[in-house]
């Protein structure tokens, strides 16, 4: 450990230490030497974490002299390197004087004894110029004597996020544009990692902060791409999703929502610290109100339809020129329904694709607020109040063609099989053949339906 102790020796006679390898150094200065020089210790640290230089400055004032030092560090705690400090007499002869910053955020300047106003400014170090506390402080040094005036630069990191509405219809159709930005000293804070927490509970810096499954659904995307949650619908991750800024400081995400009302927080938070993969990072955490920013989208319920009024409904809107897209096709006719629920004819009720064990794909209803579960183990969905159309298991009623699509245009749909009837093939459901099913499945493991947003070909929807 090496210490750089030359300059100690020469304001003074030696009196002990100041070695090469010395921890300590002791000098005796006379009485009437004069200033010197503002230095510093220079000490090399080299141990098993690693090698490093630590500096610490220091000056002699000669006995009629002072001196006015202090620091200017930002909102962090790190230092602003180059900051000017202007020093004003207070009306007894003193003159200006002019110091700046080094490396370590600190300056110093020798004056005459007397009454001054300290006023730094960091103007020239960035593209807007930062605020800061105080901005000076008035001083009285006596001869021999030091004064201290320590300034913080107000903002030195910010980061905002922006969403282009604040309430939207919990349909699971629609799409809400998000936008990240962050400024370094008022430039662009380009490259930057964000921490993107959604239903942010607790510190980011811990994984599994959030249930995901809870509250409103949604997804956040950037382009096409699922960036939060992770996993499976089965399986959900609600671990936070690490992303970077560009060159502009800027980075774009977008929301699906989904079919349960509620409101949605997104939580924007600046990473002191990432590992290449954007796996792991640490939240800044000395200034989180300019470090981090959190928005709230409220998803509103569509009405109180519940799945047990699907029948009657069905039969209300017969003739409407929503139904023209339904059809036997199980895909088909969920987007119908969903579409039909999403400008609140079906208001309160949502739709998925479900697999059994015996026929085709199924079209699940259920009250929008009560998505299905999974067993995590098995991925069966366990049962809940809904109703079941499988189309191929429709033989029609007395009277009338054998085909869903004109059953439902018709209004002839006269019952609809529960969950449980469709899970046990039970019989006497007007105009069903019903065939057991031993469980049921998701039609698929990513976040769509189920509580989650619909199959979406709009800007900005992903999977």
């Amino acid at each position: 450990m090496p210490v750089r102790l030359v300059r100690v020796r020469q304001v003074g006679k030696r009196v002990s230490g100041c070695g090469t390898y010395d921890a300590t150094c002791t000098v005796k200065i006379p009485l009437r030497a004069g200033n010197a020089q503002y230095s510093f210790v220079q000490v090399g640290i080299t141990n098993v974490q690693g090698v490093g230089i630590s500096n610490d400055y220091y000056a002699v004032v000669a006995a009629k002299a002072a001196l006015i030092e202090g620091t200017i560090l930002d909102k962090e705690g790190q230092p602003v390197p180059g900051a000017a400090v202007s020093v004003y007499g207070a009306g007894h002869g003193e003159g200006n004087y002019e110091a700046s910053t080094g490396p370590d955020g600190s300056y110093a300047v020798e004056v005459t004894p007397g009454h001054y106003r300290v006023a730094p400014s960091v103007t020239g170090l960035s593209r807007a110029a930062p605020k800061i506390k105080p901005t000076d402080e008035h001083v009285s040094v006596g001869a021999g004597g030091t004064a201290k005036a320590n300034f913080t630069v107000e903002t030195a990191l910010i980061v905002r996020l922006s969403l282009s509405a604040s309430t939207v219809p919990a349909d699971g159709m629609h799409i809400v544009q998000g936008t990240i930005t962050a400024k370094y000293d008022g430039a662009p804070a380009a490259g930057l990692t964000i921490d993107v927490s959604p239903k942010l509970k607790e510190d980011p810096a811990y994984a599994n902060n959030t249930d995901v499954k809870s509250g409103a659904l949604a997804t956040v995307c950037n382009g096409t791409s699922r960036i939060w949650p992770q996993g499976t619908i089965i399986d959900p991750n609600g671990n936070s999703a690490y992303v970077q800024l560009d060159a502009n400081g800027k980075y774009a995400f977008t929301i699906d929502v989904g079919t349960v009302p509620g409101p949605l927080s997104v939580t924007a938070w600046a990473v002191s610290s990432v590992v290449p993969s954007l796996t792991t990072g640490t939240p800044i955490n000395v200034d989180t109100a300019d470090a981090s920013d959190t928005q709230t989208l409220d998803l509103t319920s569509l009405g109180h339809m519940t799945a047990k009024k699907l029948e009657s409904e069905l039969h209300s809107i017969r003739g409407a020129a929503n139904l023209a897209a339904v059809s036997n096709d199980a895909g088909a006719l969920t987007a119908a329904l969903g579409g039909i629920a999403a400008k609140g004819l079906l208001g309160g009720v949502a739709f998925s694709w479900i697999n059994g064990t015996n026929g085709s794909t199924a079209v699940l209803a259920y009250d929008a607020n009560r998505p299905p579960t999974f067993d995590p183990t098995t991925g069966a969905m366990t049962a809940i109040g809904g109703v079941v159309l499988q189309p191929d298991e429709w033989v029609s009623v007395p009277g009338f063609a054998p085909d869903l699509e004109t059953a439902i245009k018709g209004g002839k749909v006269t019952a609809i099989p529960t969950f449980l009837d469709w899970l046990t093939g039970a019989s006497g459901v007007a105009g069903w053949k019903l065939l057991p099913n031993t469980d049921a499945t998701p039609w698929t493991q990513n976040f769509s339906f189920n509580g989650w947003p619909y199959l979406s070909t709009a800007a900005g929807a992903c999977s």
